[in-house]
């Protein structure tokens, strides 16, 4: 249940000279505290699993807020069909109904392009056939196109990773054009979404992450 807080926030947005005022009537965020042992950071020597990718397949991670519960759905699916994680979640607001396990998830997504690294999804489709109370269908509408992988540090830059030392007090920028730096745009996908279960509306994000080869989507 902490590994994606959802939930309203409050306080200040600054970048640069801009600031945001984030209420929370009409600002809603995902805290991610799944970091753990990562393959980020300076590298180690190769060792007996150097040829072994340490993810394959397809990578679906989506939290999602609704008013009364959030939803949390998780898949790590290789080609075949088999999968080496896979979450489906309710988690009411309130307290006393505690979680509510939805069945083994099913993904139906639409994609303008899809290939490993680099993915342009149109429409996330989950379906929860076996959920209590009956099956449900949860409808994504991306809102906005993020590289995850492109600049911040998460493992492909090779002079600036996540657990990289850098210096003392050291801060670096960088600008890139989504247009004309198309080429960077590539790796890990974000995507804040906007998602439909029935007649209800919720908020989240469509995580995904193609990292070999995927036929159903390629």
């Amino acid at each position: 249940m902490r590994f994606a807080q959802m939930g309203r926030w409050q306080g200040q947005l600054k970048v640069d000279d801009k600031i945001w005022q984030v209420e929370p009537g009409s600002w809603i965020g995902s805290r991610d505290r799944s970091w753990g042992v990562r393959p980020v950071g300076e590298s180690e020597p190769a060792g007996i699993h150097a040829g072994t990718p340490s993810m394959e397949g397809m990578w679906n991670y989506f939290p999602m807020l609704f008013e009364d519960f959030a939803l949390l759905y998780i898949v790590n699916e290789n080609n075949d069909g088999s999968r080496t994680t896979e979450e489906a979640v309710r988690i009411w607001k309130d307290p006393n109904k505690g979680e509510e396990w939805l069945g083994r998830p099913e993904h139906h997504h639409v994609f303008e392009h899809a290939s490993p690294f680099k993915a342009r999804i149109r429409e996330g489709v989950l379906r929860f056939p076996d959920a209590p109370g009956g099956p449900l269908e949860v409808r994504g509408t991306p809102l906005l196109q993020t590289y995850l992988t492109a600049g911040t540090g998460y493992g492909l830059e090779a002079d600036w990773r996540h657990g990289m030392f850098q210096g003392d007090l050291v801060v670096q920028g960088l600008h890139w054009d989504a247009v004309k730096d198309d080429d960077k745009m590539f790796g890990l996908i974000e995507t804040p979404a906007r998602f439909q279960l029935g007649d209800q509306i919720g908020y989240g994000m469509m995580e995904f992450g193609f990292w070999s080869q995927f036929d159903k989507y390629m």
